[in-house]
């Protein structure tokens, strides 16, 4: 079960990155601190700790593309851009 825990938190990052907008920091740090907090507590429950474990590990994912998003500081155009290319001639 933990070779499945880097394909889960692949898994948050493809649905990071194919989002229709961008999620916040602040949405996706205290989901992943719950479901942290929620698998330490569930250790009576055999069967919904491997489930809360993957969640964990697929919102961990969301905030590792959020985190080199932040550390690429990407600029996204909010438009169309038109440019204009020239040949510049040497002598």
């Amino acid at each position: 079960m933990f070779l499945f825990l880097p394909v889960f938190a692949g898994t948050g990052a493809i649905v990071y990155f194919n989002s229709g907008v961008e999620p916040r920091r602040s949405a996706i740090s205290p989901g992943l601190t719950v479901l942290v907090g929620l698998h330490a507590l569930a250790h009576a429950r055999p069967t919904i700790r491997p489930v809360l474990l993957f969640a964990a590990a697929i919102v961990a994912g969301m905030l590792f593309g959020k985190l080199e998003t932040i550390r690429a500081s990407t600029r996204m155009l909010g438009s169309e851009v038109t440019t204009r290319v020239t040949k510049e001639r040497t002598v």
